[in-house]
């Protein structure tokens, strides 16, 4: 679901608007006020971009890694029933009747189940029958969902989860897997009672927020790069020359500095370290303030500024290229591009772990190449640009960012051909 619906009178929420919130509130208060607002009105849909190449490219490299893991389901001599999806509130209470009766009639698989309570609403990819008794029979029902990241998220959990607390209603018992298929094909499963509780307090929290509307302002976070309100946000942080456009600048510390009376970037580039907020770091300050300096010359003079810091002795990051998934032979690793970039950060030859830049799941294409194209060209490489950390893999460029829990995906670039393409709506 794309974003919070009124169905007929009624507000339904998502898993998918609940994953929105805790990553942004504002995308809340944009959709809601957007919802609001009939198409025309003004403000509340300026801004709300429509999904571009990239977007609809990812999307359609999901929808192929849910097409091969229903045919893997099928290739295991498996029943699949299908559910149709509808989007009115009769359709709706119809496709889940649907579910519920293929839960009785104990399918093997049923992909696509509908799930809706007059509140909340969605379909989970698969629902997965196990041995567990229930109000069914003999029987009961897991949950399964398909992601193109090759790590387990937080945020996939959550929306199984939501879809947890219904079957439950449905089927007399709480499913006790909520299964991740990763972007490499492997299966990942996870307790729903290890995470029930956080997506609990996640839903009422949401549920709070639609109702009392709370002010929000926009913040820069990993969500922006796939979020319909960049265009919106990103216009409102230039017209008021937001501590956001600093390269860098963490949440908390652009509270802090808020607090102290340093609101935009021009003001935080005249001002000396020592007289920021002492509740940032010594390092943080100096580093905040020569990056707003530096933006402030390259706005004036138009040409890119930059300062080279000064070597760290023992101090680094490093990026290495590692094969994804369970395939780890010679012969895969010969014959295949790497899938990830693996990021460290180093030490005194003490390295930490700080995550990685993912490849999609199905970096192949057809690009016509009569010569291998992948092969001199597609291998996993780390790109260090001035402040900026990048991973080159395939036909895709991913950028990252450095934070305290360790790199996160901003934004990301495919440049393959786009034969192939498949768009599709759920």
């Amino acid at each position: 679901m794309w974003r919070v619906q009124r169905i007929e009178g009624q507000l339904v929420l998502s898993p998918t608007d609940l994953t929105k919130h805790l990553a942004c509130p504002n995308v809340t208060t944009l959709d809601l006020a957007a919802l609001d607002s009939p198409r025309g009105a003004g403000a509340p849909h300026s801004g709300a971009k429509t999904e571009d190449e990239a977007l609809n490219l990812v999307f359609s490299k999901g929808i192929d890694h849910e097409m091969a893991y229903l045919e893997r389901l099928r290739r295991a001599g498996l029943v699949v029933t299908e559910i149709p999806t509808r989007h009115d509130v009769v359709g709706r209470i119809e496709a889940e009747r649907e579910t519920l009766e293929a839960m009785r009639a104990g399918a093997d698989v049923i992909y696509q189940a509908t799930f809706y309570d007059g509140q909340w609403g969605g379909q989970a990819d698969f629902l997965l029958r196990n041995d567990r008794p229930s109000d069914l029979g003999d029987w009961s029902y897991d949950i399964a969902d398909t992601k193109l990241a090759r790590r387990l998220k937080v945020p996939a959990l959550l929306q199984m989860a939501t879809y947890g607390e219904r079957l439950a209603q449905l089927q007399g018992v709480h499913p006790e897997f909520l299964t991740v298929v990763t972007g490499d094909g492997v299966e990942h499963p996870w307790r729903l009672a290890d995470v029930a509780s956080y997506a609990r307090r996640a839903r009422s929290r949401l549920r709070n927020a639609v109702e009392s509307r709370p002010a929000t302002e926009p913040v820069p976070v990993a969500h922006c790069s796939q979020c319909r309100w960049k265009t919106r946000c990103t216009g409102l942080w230039e017209a008021t020359d937001d501590l956001s456009l600093v390269a860098g600048m963490r949440k908390n510390h652009r509270q802090a500095l808020v607090a102290a009376g340093i609101s935009t970037v021009a003001d935080l580039g005249k001002i000396d370290a020592a007289d920021l907020p002492h509740s940032i770091g010594r390092p943080s300050r100096e580093r905040l303030t020569q990056q707003a300096r530096l933006q402030m010359v390259e706005r004036t003079t138009g040409a890119p500024k930059f300062e080279l810091l000064a070597p760290e002795s023992g101090k680094g990051l490093l990026g290495l290229p590692i094969i994804g998934g369970q395939q780890r032979t010679l012969r895969h690793q010969l014959r295949h591009t790497s899938a990830s970039v693996l990021y460290l950060r180093n030490q005194s030859l003490n390295f930490a772990e700080l995550g990685t830049l993912d490849a999609s799941a199905d970096a192949s294409t057809n690009d016509a190449c009569r010569a291998s194209c992948v092969d001199w060209y597609g291998n996993s490489r780390p790109l260090f640009i001035r402040n900026r950390v990048l991973a080159l893999m395939g036909y895709e460029l991913v950028e990252g960012q450095l934070g305290r829990d360790g790199i996160a995906e901003t934004r990301r670039v495919n440049f393959s051909p786009l034969g192939g393409f498949r768009p599709r709506r759920r």
